[in-house]
């Protein structure tokens, strides 16, 4: 077996695996062996087929698979030992190419590679980019232990509205449009609309603009009983009547309540319960935080850097390997921007590896454990009681068994690990802001809408990859991955 490497482009080589019988005749005479034991041909008994009539039946397509395994198998362990940094996977040459499996003789078969360009992070480019720390103000606490109150306050039935109530409706639309039950909490309604509903008695009916006065299409979706997507054809002007009025009178700030919200028995008082909300509506942000810095820190580091990308190479792969999506006649059109994306990936690549950033099983698992606990019980996983423990392990053993839920889990560590390297070797300064600081101060991080879809924005685990395509976001997944193996 030979191996010749060739130079035929900036980063592109074609690297030839010859081969001669004695390298490949023992593998096909076993498996021949094994195919003969096994063998069931009408007129033989099994194992006692001819080899002569096995190799005419078998030998072709076992030379063929052996070949292609011990060639796929070299190649690799050639690129590792010369440690080849390719980029993607190689291509196969046709044209070069000689192989005839009819019969035994030399094989040669080559491939195109694409070479990753080297690429050194310069971390003082993002010295100046400030990690923005929110920081939850006064307001946004009493908005939570109010929500926390009610949550564990007592339930009535009372004959008016009032701030914060639910009433169950019956929502008419007319037009022939059959009428609902839906609920209707007094937080649907904009600040503006609010005392239009707020003092309303029992079975009292009033016109509701649910596309102007309505918080957001949240809101109105779900009084309508629609999806938020299903909203076109809606009705906007409803006419409620009220069936029923739902209160909540809060729970009192003393023993018992501490108790039953914060079953780990660490916050015994309201001091203690406001600092606990505090740190739960900032971790709330983290995400948002992070999303924000790797951002902007990326646009410094990848500002100034020119990486030359093998771009025969990788026109070539694209439209070879996903040519449903790229062809000859759209691949110079998507390529700058698909170009942009590799090299921003290229980056993160070097990233992880100046910060040895790795993602193990048991990362995963803590990472999940931590993220069911505080969405379930807003609590750490370590302050969890046996019980609800034992609840999580079960959830996330069922979780991990689906290849999207690890995958998302291994993408959101990885995130996370490459914007905390850039701040550490970078730096980085933290500045506390509000929440409305950080969304005037921040370019890569959109206000979300007021209402649900605020509230969703602010709670995400997941990066915010929506100025990313699909496709953009594959392509960079496939590179990193890629990498990962090779290296």
């Amino acid at each position: 077996m030979n191996i010749v490497k060739e130079n035929i482009g900036h980063l592109v080589e074609h690297v030839t695996v010859e081969l001669e019988p004695a390298d490949y005749q023992e593998a096909v005479a076993k498996t021949l062996k094994d195919l003969k034991k096994k063998a069931n041909i009408p007129g033989f008994r099994a194992g006692h087929v001819p080899m002569g009539m096995i190799e005419r039946q078998y030998k072709s397509s076992v030379m063929l698979d052996e070949v292609s395994k011990l060639v796929n198998d070299r190649l690799e362990q050639y690129l590792k030992e010369n440690n080849i940094r390719v980029l993607f996977e190689p291509l196969a040459v046709p044209e070069k190419t000689k192989a005839d499996f009819e019969k035994e003789g030399n094989f040669s078969f080559t491939f195109e590679i694409g070479i990753r360009p080297e690429v050194k992070p310069d971390f003082s480019k993002a010295k100046d980019v400030p990690y923005l720390k929110i920081t939850a103000s006064e307001g946004q606490i009493d908005e939570e232990e109010g929500k926390l109150r009610r949550r564990l306050g007592k339930f009535s039935s009372t004959e008016e509205v009032k701030d914060g109530d639910m009433a169950l409706v019956h929502v008419a639309a007319g037009d022939g449009i059959e009428p609902i039950s839906s609920s209707l909490p007094t937080s649907y309604f904009k600040e503006s609309y609010r005392n239009l509903f707020v003092g309303k008695k029992l079975h009292e009916s009033f016109e509701v603009d649910t596309k102007e006065m309505f918080v957001s299409d949240y809101e109105r979706a779900t009084l309508l009983k629609r999806k938020p997507t299903e909203l076109e054809d809606a009705p906007v002007n409803v006419t409620v009547s009220i069936d029923a009025v739902h209160h909540v009178e809060p729970a009192e700030l003393d023993a018992e309540f501490f108790s039953r919200a914060f079953p780990d028995g660490m916050v015994t008082d309201e001091s203690g319960m406001r600092e606990r909300l505090k740190e739960q509506i900032e971790r709330n942000y983290e995400s948002q935080e992070k999303i924000q810095y790797r951002g902007a820190a990326m646009e410094a580091l990848m500002s100034g850097e020119e990486i030359g990308l093998p771009d025969t190479f990788v026109k070539r792969y694209l439209t070879e390997r996903d040519s449903a999506n790229y062809t000859k006649d759209n691949i110079e059109e998507r390529y700058p921007d698909l170009q942009k994306s590799i090299c921003f990936q290229l980056m993160e690549n070097a990233i992880a590896t100046e910060g040895n950033v790795e993602i193990t099983r048991d990362d995963i698992l803590d990472y999940l454990h931590e993220y069911l606990a505080f969405n379930y019980f807003g609590l750490n996983y370590k302050l969890l009681s046996d019980e609800q423990r034992q609840s999580l392990e079960s959830l996330s053993s069922s979780m991990l068994k689906e290849d999207k839920t690890v995958n998302n889990i291994y993408d959101n560590l990885y995130f996370l690990r490459i914007t905390d390297v850039i701040f550490e070797k970078s730096g980085g300064k933290r500045k506390n802001v509000t929440w409305d600081e950080f969304l005037s101060g921040s370019d890569s991080v959109s206000a979300p809408k007021k209402g649900k879809g605020r509230k969703q924005a602010e709670k995400t685990d997941e990066p915010d990859e929506s100025k990313e395509t699909k496709e953009t976001k594959t392509k960079r997944t496939t590179v990193r991955k890629t990498a990962a193996k090779k290296e």
